[in-house]
Formats: C-alpha cells, sequence, structure tokens
C-alpha cells in the first residue's frame, strides 16, 4: 500500500509525484518483479523499505540507528554487534530480538522472533565491505586511536609508566598518550621514507585487530628500551666488572658506534663526522 501510496499509480491519479505513475502495486504486487521498470523497481522498493524501517529507527531509549551507524563507522567498521542489530530491525522491529510484539497477532506480527539466517547477514556485510574497500585506512587509523583513546587509564596506568632506581613506579613524564596518538597518526598516514607505521588491513573484515596488535608489539618494546626508565637517550645497561663504564657510550653488547654506517644505497643519508664534537655528562 505504501509502495502504491508514494511511487505508484495511487500517487499519480491523487495528483503527486510518482516514479511509475501507471504501476498499481496493490492490483499487481508481482509487477515489482515482471514490470518492464522492474530491474530499477526492485532497488527502489527495497531501498524505500530501508529507509523507513530502518533509517527511522529509534527505541526512544538512546538506540537510534543513524547515529549508531555513524559510530560504527567512526570507530572503524569493527563492532559487528551492530550489524545484528540491523537483522533485528529489518526483520523483527528492534535492535535486540525478540521484539515486544513479536508473533503473528499483533498486526501480521514479525514472525518467530528471532533473526533468519543472523550469521549469513553478518558475513555478507564484510564480504561486502570487504570487496569494496569501504573500510579504508582512514576508518582504520580512527578504529587504532579510539582502541587506545578507551583505554587511557590503563595506558596510563599500566603502559606508560616509569620507575624510579628504587623500583617506584609513576606516570612516565617523557612518554604520555596525546604524544603517542600523535605521531602514530602522522607516520599512519604521511609515513617517513616510503614507510608508513601498520595499521592494519583494509581489505579485511575486523582488519583494524592487526593494527591494534603491531601497536602493542611496538609498545612492549619501546617499554623496555625507554618508557620504563623514562629516558629520550640510551641506556647505560651492560655491566663491566659489575660497574657501569663510560666506554660504553661508544658502544655496548658487542657494538661499536663510530664503526656504524648505512647500507651502501643509503650512505648519502650519513651525517658527516665531526672529528671536534664533546660531549658532556653529569
Amino acid at each position: 500500500g505504501k509502495i502504491n501510496y508514494y511511487l505508484g499509480k495511487k500517487a499519480s491519479s491523487e495528483g503527486r509525484k510518482s516514479r511509475y505513475p501507471e504501476t498499481d502495486f496493490c492490483a499487481n504486487p508481482e509487477l515489482i518483479c515482471t514490470a518492464p521498470e522492474s530491474r530499477e523497481m526492485r532497488w527502489v522498493t527495497s531501498m524505500f523499505e530501508w529507509t523507513e524501517r530502518v533509517q527511522t529507527y529509534d527505541d526512544g531509549e538512546g538506540w537510534n540507528y543513524m547515529r549508531k551507524l555513524k559510530d560504527f563507522v567512526d570507530y572503524g567498521l569493527v563492532d559487528f554487534e551492530f550489524l545484528e542489530a540491523t537483522g533485528g530491525i529489518l526483520t523483527q522491529g528492534c535492535h535486540d530480538p525478540p521484539c515486544a510484539g513479536s508473533g503473528k497477532r499483533v498486526d501480521g506480527g514479525w514472525g518467530s522472533g528471532s533473526v533468519h539466517l543472523q550469521e549469513e547477514r553478518v558475513n555478507n556485510f564484510k564480504t561486502v565491505l570487504v570487496s569494496l574497500e569501504a573500510g579504508g585506512e582512514e576508518a582504520l587509523l580512527r578504529a587504532v586511536m579510539k582502541y587506545f583513546t578507551d583505554r587511557t587509564d590503563i595506558m596510563n596506568s599500566q603502559v606508560l609508566r616509569s620507575q624510579t632506581p628504587q623500583g617506584q613506579l609513576y606516570p612516565s613524564y617523557r612518554y604520555q598518550l596525546p604524544d603517542f596518538l600523535s605521531a602514530l597518526t602522522y607516520i599512519s598516514e604521511t609515513g617517513v621514507g616510503g614507510r608508513k607505521f601498520y595499521i592494519g588491513e583494509p581489505r579485511v573484515a575486523e582488519g583494524v585487530r592487526y593494527g591494534i596488535v603491531n601497536a602493542v608489539l611496538f609498545l612492549a618494546q619501546a617499554y623496555k628500551e625507554a618508557i620504563q626508565y623514562d629516558a629520550c637517550d640510551e641506556n647505560n645497561w651492560e655491566l663491566v666488572n659489575d660497574r657501569f663504564p663510560i666506554s660504553n657510550s661508544c658502544g655496548q653488547l658487542g657494538m661499536s658506534y663510530q664503526d656504524m654506517h648505512c647500507r651502501a644505497d643509503e650512505a648519502f643519508m650519513e651525517c658527516p663526522v665531526d672529528g671536534q664534537m664533546a660531549q658532556v655528562a653529569l
């Protein structure tokens, strides 16, 4: 009835703009599949149902489809509970079936109260998402940012913390979350030397998880190398005769810093040697 009222013969006969003025959907619903315009018609009618039933959904208690849709995209397309909720709205009339009014006795009802082939609906979305690359690197980056931002307290209390020589822990002075996120954004988007920090797979459903694990692995190494000591320069950590000698500044763990060079194809990037350089340590 609504299709005929808005799109079909009834709209035309009552003087309203009609996409299919000669089509009486009430008299012959099968025209959606058999009319000359049916190749477009089936899309238009199904999209109309989507706009009316799904896009306008609001349960009055805080669950709004359009808001949830934007959150889903902004946070990296990884909350697949949203997809399940959408299937519930479309087929059952609410985002968390079984819904009030399920069954045939209320205005025709919504059927069994469960979403038919729910898992397939979710998998179909993933397939289309991957095929069209709808997620993209920007969505991945937003998801990574949100992952760490949502865990600000954990990052500050368990990751970005340093320790005194006596082993007492304190919030790191040199390594803080906003700076980490700023750097991650830059090197993920712009990169350095043609290389970008890996933040996941835009062509793989839930591919952001790869990027998150990559960042966590980086943080684990950074903690041991620098965050733990709240240090920016290299630490003097190789004991020689139970002491940390000043000679470690020339090389530790079998390395000789003065003999280090770039690869031949990168030699042009080396800093010129300053034979008069002097450093002072306190």
